[in-house]
């Protein structure tokens, strides 16, 4: 979609929201939660890529690629292994007591919001960058939302984390994604059957 077909106002008001973010954003990467202090909500600013992917496609101004990449970056970073389950998540994950999310819906954003940068801007990356994004799409992939995401009881989280596997998928081509996911989403449809 080319600027002009896109309104002018709608541009400004998403370069508000990227202004917004990179305001709040510390010199370490981190954009700490103005309402939860001391809180990072890794799942929710996973989003501010897509704004600030859009903007770059939309402008061409590298600084909003810059911001994107930063805050994938900083995601990148926070992946961490439980240390009671083995699983990879990302922190705070569990940890953070005003986080107020869920793990499953934060892999499920992460992973989507990481793979669909990935296959965006690839050809931009370095290798080390490449290498560094698809290993923890993989670690939290493999190791949470395939095994533990998808058992999870909540529905909607489940198909949250979910959407995080099919973008994983669809980026990689790894088959177990597909397959999983599958399994998962007819037998869920299934049930719903049973219930009527």
């Amino acid at each position: 979609m080319s600027q002009q077909n896109f309104a002018k106002s709608s541009i400004d008001f998403f370069k508000g929201v990227s202004n917004f973010f990179a305001n709040l954003t510390s010199s370490d990467g981190s954009l700490i939660c103005y309402k939860h202090v001391a809180t990072e909500h890794t799942g929710k600013n996973i989003y501010s890529v897509i704004i600030d992917s859009k903007l770059y496609e939309l402008t061409g101004e590298e600084k909003y690629y810059e911001r994107a990449l930063s805050r994938v970056k900083r995601t990148v970073g926070l992946i961490i292994q439980d240390p009671e389950y083995g699983y990879w998540t990302f922190h705070p994950g569990r940890f953070g007591k005003r986080n107020m999310s869920n793990v499953v819906v934060d892999a499920g954003a992460c992973l989507d919001v990481l793979s669909n940068f990935y296959l965006q801007y690839a050809h931009k990356l370095t290798t080390e960058e490449k290498d560094k994004i698809k290993d923890v799409i993989f670690k939290n992939g493999d190791t949470f939302l395939s095994e533990r995401g998808l058992k999870k009881d909540v529905t909607n989280q489940r198909l949250w984390g979910g959407t995080g596997l099919a973008r994983a998928y669809k980026a990689f081509k790894k088959e177990e994604y597909l397959s999983k996911n599958k399994r998962y989403y007819i037998s869920l449809y299934e049930k719903s059957f049973e219930k009527c």
